[in-house]
């Protein structure tokens, strides 16, 4: 399936945008040619993930995301 796969978990407060966040990431890492696998797609994230880049950025506009490397 995947040559080499990393793991973006992403963590916050009820209603802080993750999901949001999620589709973003999804959207930008399939435009640079990763294949990406959303868990959790079939439910509440399917409906983030058929937003436009545009409307994500609506969303996310003023929403601070700090991202850390985790060398496992």
């Amino acid at each position: 399936m995947y040559a080499d796969k990393i793991i973006v978990s992403v963590t916050g407060p009820d209603h802080s945008g993750k999901g949001h966040v999620v589709a973003a990431i999804a959207h930008q890492l399939e435009k640079l040619g990763c294949e990406v696998l959303v868990q959790g797609a079939e439910t509440h994230n399917a409906s983030k993930l058929a937003k436009t880049d545009e409307a994500l950025a609506e969303r996310l506009k003023g929403v601070g995301v700090v991202l850390t490397e985790m060398r496992t």
